[in-house]
């Protein structure tokens, strides 16, 4: 099990990828992007994953959910709001094929989550580590 970051904004395409190739599973936090405005937008606030919201009957946050979800992740949102955390549960719908490439093209490769600091050099903080996984042209390892 690897539990990473993965927001609309972060699909993590290659890391999950790497994952599956090798059985691992992958555990989804910060699904809904920890508030981080990216692109004009928080996660709850994307106008693509509202209208497609609006097409189901669910809210935003209940696409990024479950687009999640029908990737194959296991999904951890985090609200300490009761009425939120029930409807985060609530994600039990089928998106189109349609629906999976807008939310997947959403993504930005934007960390807006713990390990996001930028370094003086605009590079992400710790693209210098050997084993830093998200360098053009895959990990190091």
């Amino acid at each position: 099990m690897l539990q990473v970051e993965v927001p609309p904004y972060l699909s993590q395409v290659p890391l999950v990828a790497f994952c599956r190739e090798r059985g691992i599973a992958v555990t989804a936090y910060s699904p809904l992007g920890t508030g981080a405005v990216i692109d004009g937008s928080t996660v709850v606030g994307n106008p693509v994953l509202q209208e497609i919201g609006k097409a189901h009957g669910k809210s935003a946050a209940q696409v990024a959910i479950a687009w999640l979800a029908q990737r194959g992740l296991v999904v951890i949102p985090k609200s300490v709001t009761p009425a939120r955390v029930v409807q985060n549960r609530d994600v039990a719908f089928d998106l189109t094929a349609e629906e999976m490439t807008a939310v997947a093209k959403l993504n930005k490769d934007c960390r807006n989550g713990f390990g996001g600091p930028l370094s003086a050099d605009g590079l992400p903080r710790d693209v210098k580590h050997p084993l830093y996984p998200f360098r053009p042209g895959g990990p190091a390892f």
